[in-house]
């Protein structure tokens, strides 16, 4: 996933920790930081300034690159993320239609689960930080499931 002229999300914010250690270092981190979201998740209206909400606030230890959308292309093997040019669409247009499909899915449990595997694919395919969008994505999903009457155990 890494292009090479782009380091690593952990190598910003800890250059004093030897590169051997820095991803584990920087997911201890987060961990801590998303611990703390569990107890006092970020407000927000499930846009993409939420999104980057919740990422900067997990990679605030770690990555002067917490909560930047990224402004280059990106592919991980054969898998081409969406390109920048598409982000505007993507969450101005795509994300609200996915999260009121899921309002309106809330009593149907079968249909609500299959609205939330459609909404993480979108975001995991949208991709839109340089590294941590699984982490971010995760706890973006679990607050909206929250709010609607759902627990998630990923």
């Amino acid at each position: 996933m890494q292009n090479s002229k782009f380091p690593s999300l952990f190598e910003d914010k800890l250059i004093g920790v030897p590169e051997s250690e820095r991803d584990t270092v920087g997911r201890q981190f987060s961990d801590i930081r998303a611990k703390q979201l569990a107890l006092n998740p970020i407000k927000g209206d499930f846009d993409l300034k939420h999104l980057s909400e919740i990422h900067q606030h997990l990679f605030q230890d770690s990555s002067t690159h917490a909560g930047v959308i990224r402004g280059f292309a990106m592919n991980k093997g054969s898998t081409l993320f969406a390109d920048p040019l598409q982000m505007d669409y993507l969450f101005d247009k795509e994300l609200p239609e996915r999260i009121k499909a899921l309002a309106q899915s809330v009593n149907n449990k079968e249909k609500y689960v299959d609205g939330l595997a459609d909404l993480h694919s979108t975001l995991d395919l949208a991709h839109p930080f340089r590294e941590g969008n699984g982490r971010s994505t995760r706890i973006f999903i679990s607050q909206l499931a929250k709010e609607q009457g759902y627990d998630l155990d990923f």
